[in-house]
């Protein structure tokens, strides 16, 4: 299957990529190495950035923290929203979040 040009990445992407213990290591380094191979772009927020950067503080070690923020953040589109965008999100989240697997972060 092809890649898209770009691609939101989450925390537990990062997370999985960085923690060679996490049960989706092995796939999450499948995906980055055929996403540097077909130009994919990774786009996430500076929420997800900094949320990363705090699970590897304490699940794994502070240089590790250090490492996603100096190897992989110059690398990532860090895209902006505004409050509008996070409101609309809530009400969404508030209207459908009894449906099976919904979540905030469906967006």
């Amino acid at each position: 299957m092809a890649l898209p040009n770009l691609v939101f990445c989450d925390t537990s992407f990062f997370y999985a990529c960085l923690d060679p213990k996490d049960a989706n290591h092995a796939r999450a380094r499948v995906l980055v190495a055929e996403s540097a191979s077909a130009g994919t772009a990774f786009h996430t927020t500076w929420d997800i950035v900094s949320e990363t950067a705090t699970l590897l503080r304490y699940r794994r070690n502070f240089q590790a923290a250090l490492a996603f923020l100096s190897d992989v953040k110059p690398g990532l589109r860090i895209v902006t929203y505004g409050d509008r965008v996070r409101e609309e999100a809530e009400q969404i989240f508030t209207t459908y979040g009894l449906w099976p697997r919904s979540s905030p972060v469906f967006l």
